[in-house]
Parts: C-alpha cells; structure tokens; sequence
C-alpha cells in the first residue's frame, strides 16, 4: 500500500500503487517500475514469519477485553510510519508487533499490554569500523543499561556513507547481554548475519535499548561509517 502526502499536489508518497514505486533517496522522491522479489527461504525469514504466523494465532484466541486493553494501549503508543508521520496501529497490528519481537528473541510472549512506556534512548551512541585493529565497536552512553535492558543492534552493509536511506536494508543484528555496557563489538554478529565487511564499504547501525519486561524498543540512534582497516 502506499502512503501518499499532499499538499499543493502531492508532496510525498512512499510505497506502490499497481506497478509503481514510490520512494526517496538524497536527492528527493523518485518512481520506478516494481520488481517482484525473489522469496529466499532463509533460517531467518522463516523464523521471522513463524513468529508472525504465532503472533497472529495468539491474537485471534485473545478475549474482547485484551483486544480492548490493546486498542487502548496503541491509541498513546503512536509509531512512526514510512514518511515519519507518527500513525496509532490498529489492536491486532501492536499485539503482532510486540510479541513478534518476542518471539524472534527466544522470548515468552505478553498477552496484556505493557503497563510502562518505551525504555529511555541512549544519549549517544558512537560506532567504529576498523577491522583491521579490530575496533568494530558501538560505544554508547548510557552504561550500563537497567537490569531489565539490553543493547539492541540492527545493521546494513551498504555500498558507501552516500546511501543514507537504509531502513528497508537494516536486519537484526545481535541482542547483547542484560545491563549491556560499553564498549559493545558488534563485528562477528554482523559478519554472521550479513557477510564480510569490506573495506571500501560502510555500515549503517540502528542502536536501541531493548527491556526484556515488556518488549518494548527504545527510540532508536542511527550511525553510519565506512570500514576501514588500520595494521
């Protein structure tokens, strides 16, 4: 579906109606034809939609009073969507994407909502690619994170610090371990995820703060930087 903004015409649009995408990158919005993609069936794609497929069944054996708690809930827990327009998702769509979380986490799923807000941003978070003297690291502050929180790291490998529009791109990357602390490497869990990182490359990183209490990710930090190799 495609989400279109107006405004003297049509000011922004993100997605695909019929055979047109709509999208931007740094030099402003752009169409183009739309390619059917290829379904690998990857370990992790099918991880992912079984935690889906789970999510959905465990919505639909909920009663009308969670469905209610639910609704409730995502009414003042506005996400972002593709134009960054802060959207209330529907019952069932804040239930999936909590427990999917969850799930793909190793995690036991919540049928109540979270009777807290979001866990509090990290201040900053500062990341190095030097896989040469081994620094590939996210420095963050602040450490350590609440017993109950871990750092929470999605990424891309990308062509170069040019491409700045790379949420489509960013998987998950890694969970570290409860009241993570800083300096964090992420580099053998990126690698494993994502392949070798090349010098000439760069990396994109999503940082958060994830609390195994409720599921729930913090805003996140963005960092983009090309890997380099120092002897």
């Amino acid at each position: 579906m495609a989400l279109i903004r107006t405004g003297g015409g049509v000011a922004q649009a993100s997605g695909s109606v019929g055979g047109v995408v709509f999208s931007h990158n740094r030099s402003g919005p752009y169409m183009r034809s739309r390619a059917v993609p290829i379904q690998p069936r990857t370990s992790y794609q099918l991880s992912v939609r079984a935690a889906v497929s789970a999510a959905s069944s465990l919505w639909l054996a909920q009663p009308l009073a969670t469905r209610e708690a639910w609704a409730a809930w995502a009414a003042v827990n506005k996400v972002p969507n593709r134009l960054g327009e802060m959207v209330t998702l529907q019952a069932n769509a804040a239930f999936v994407a909590v427990n999917m979380r969850i799930a793909q986490l190793g995690e036991t799923a919540v049928t109540t909502p979270p009777s807290v807000k979001m866990p509090i941003p990290l201040d900053t978070a500062t990341v190095t690619a030097d896989i040469g003297a081994g620094t590939t690291t996210i420095a963050f502050h602040r450490s350590p994170l609440a017993a109950t929180e871990s750092l929470h790291v999605r990424g891309a490998l990308i062509p170069s610090l040019a491409e700045r529009f790379v949420k489509n791109k960013l998987r998950f990357i890694v969970l570290a371990s409860l009241a993570s602390t800083t300096p964090f490497d992420y580099q053998s869990a990126f690698e494993a995820r994502l392949g070798a990182m090349t010098v000439g490359m760069a990396v994109a990183i999503q940082s958060a703060v994830y609390d195994h209490a409720t599921g729930l990710l913090s805003v996140p930090q963005y960092s983009f930087v090309a890997i380099t190799s120092t002897p």
